[in-house]
């Protein structure tokens, strides 16, 4: 575990479909962290197929948090917008059946999908009084509500409490105790409405998000700005 000068870190929104190569070392550093962390866990877990890049990189963006230089957590983000095709068959749905969607969509067609919370094993429990899991799902909430999606779709590992945390956060129970991959964990599919989704309870995680989204790095073609 590396101790911490919280107001050191900085927030990047890396848009996955568009990279600007003045920006190469945040995705070194970002795809260094995620091919850490999951190859580590799919070798420890005996998972069968490999983890490729493009796991990664059909996302639509990565919200990655940088201590220094180096990226200590980040989380992907995709949006499916089910008024222009039927994505049910895509891989992403594969633990999601036809009752399953029909809840998840009950409010709006157009899905923000979260997938990898990832949080360098050097980063974990830097701190008493929150994760780094909590903040990434502060930020997950903030650019979900910034979006024109009308749900959260959440694939939420119990093993790690993040299903616990994202009830924090107003997710609502799609189905519960389902096994992924494999059997090797039990998951809690969850869906975030967008007339229910709050932030965090927890000051000490609002006044980081707060302050990591005031000041964040944001590359999403025609908005990219560097912070000061």
């Amino acid at each position: 575990m590396i101790s911490l000068d919280e107001r050191r870190l900085k927030l990047a929104m890396l848009p996955l479909n568009f990279r600007d190569r003045q920006y190469s070392s945040l995705y070194r550093q970002a795809m260094s962290c995620w091919e850490q962390v999951w190859g580590d866990l799919f070798l420890r877990h005996n998972v069968e197929h490999p983890l490729f890049l493009d796991q990664l990189f059909r996302q639509d963006e990565a919200a990655c948090i940088y201590s220094g230089e180096r990226c200590a957590a980040l989380i992907l983000f995709r949006t499916y917008d089910f008024e222009f095709i039927d994505y049910r068959h895509d891989s992403y749905f594969k633990e999601w059946n036809e009752g399953d969607l029909e809840v998840l969509l009950r409010h709006g067609k157009k899905v923000f999908a979260t997938t990898y919370l990832t949080v360098h094993p050097d980063f974990r429990s830097f701190n008493d009084e929150l994760k780094f899991k909590e903040v990434l799902l502060n930020l997950m909430i903030k650019r979900f509500k910034d979006s024109d999606a009308d749900v959260i779709s959440g694939v939420t590992r119990r093993d790690r409490g993040i299903h616990d945390e994202s009830y924090k956060l107003g997710a609502r129970l799609v189905r519960e105790n389902v096994p992924y991959l494999g059997g090797r964990f039990n998951i809690d599919l969850v869906a975030f409405y967008k007339h229910e989704v709050n932030e965090s309870q927890n000051p000490t995680v609002r006044e980081i998000c707060d302050r990591l989204w005031a000041s964040k790095i944001d590359l999403a073609p025609n908005t990219a700005q560097k912070a000061a």
